[in-house]
């Protein structure tokens, strides 16, 4: 898959699936050679940096924080995967966050 591709079908299920809860969406690095290596960043919830990182054949999500990187999860680069990344992200997340808070914001 081409790096466009990707970042258009990542970008938009995190939108469709989150809705208001994701923002500010940041594409850092996006490149095809002399492999594909990607990394978009976005708010998530208001609360929290997530950043997707699309290196060769894989596809990792962490949490920023402070300037370090926190490893959420890493999956093999397929379309499948690509299509539940957003459920998987959610899952993850919403173990990190406090549900007073998603729930006073009405995410929850």
């Amino acid at each position: 898959m081409q790096s466009d591709h990707i970042e258009d079908l990542v970008i938009d299920n995190i939108k469709n699936h989150f809705g208001n809860a994701v923002k500010d969406f940041v594409i850092k690095s996006s490149t095809d050679i002399p492999f594909t290596n990607i990394i978009i960043e976005m708010s998530l919830y208001n609360y929290c940096v997530i950043n997707i990182n699309v290196e060769k054949s894989t596809i990792f999500a962490s949490i920023m924080q402070s300037g370090f990187r926190f490893s959420i999860f890493k999956d093999q680069l397929t379309e499948s995967n690509l299509l539940q990344l957003p459920k998987h992200l959610e899952h993850e997340i919403k173990l990190r966050i406090p549900d007073k808070y998603l729930k006073a914001k009405g995410w929850i």
